[in-house]
């Protein structure tokens, strides 16, 4: 006895959003413990506005300064989008992201719209190592009626593989000789800056 055939089907049910991701000012190869500044540019190339924009990273080197505009930045400034405590998973401020078309909402990019995310990363352990981008984006639905429990949602990824050379602390002093008068003594310390 046979079942009866299943026939393949597919249904567009909706336009969706589609991302590109691109790493701006990206450098291959950095110094452990060296703060860098990158641009993380996402691309709307789909037929439907996207926004919930989420990254998720697999080592925590990447942080979003949180200030909202004021003032300068500095060491002791806010860190955060975090989301929870592993310092892996980040809400992108699509508020503070400049984009080509002005639109009515910030926190939606539109098709059509290039956003930027400026990005710090840190990286730490020496030798090559590759930094996965997982970016997760959803579904923009216009008007009130239609916010459901469930937005259709889509993923992009990208990995950057980096090269993490070992930073060196080095410090000199000089001091006269008790042996001989007229000669000094030069000392040179050379340590590796290790990170924990």
């Amino acid at each position: 006895m046979r079942g009866e055939p299943q026939l393949l089907k597919s249904e567009i049910s909706h336009d969706m959003p589609t991302l590109v991701l691109d790493i701006v000012k990206a450098k291959t190869s950095v110094l452990q413990g060296e703060i860098h500044k990158w641009k993380v540019r996402l691309t709307n190339i789909g037929s439907a506005p996207t926004t919930n924009i989420v990254m998720k990273t697999n080592v925590p080197w990447t942080s979003i300064d949180a200030s909202d505009g004021e003032g300068e930045l500095n060491e002791d400034s806010a860190r955060s989008h975090c989301i929870g405590p592993s310092g892996t998973s980040m809400s992108l401020p699509i508020s503070k992201i400049e984009t080509e078309i002005s639109s009515v909402q910030n926190d939606v990019i539109y098709p059509g719209e290039t956003a930027e995310v400026d990005i710090n990363v840190c990286a730490f352990g020496g030798g090559r190592h590759d930094l996965y981008m997982l970016v997760r984006y959803e579904l923009h639905e216009e008007g009130e009626g239609k916010q459901s429990s469930r937005k259709p949602f889509r993923y992009v990824k990208k990995v950057i593989s980096i090269a993490v050379y070992p930073s060196l602390n080095l410090s000199a002093s000089l001091m006269p000789s008790y042996w001989e008068k007229d000669e000094h003594i030069l000392s040179v310390e050379v340590r590796t800056i290790q990170y924990l």
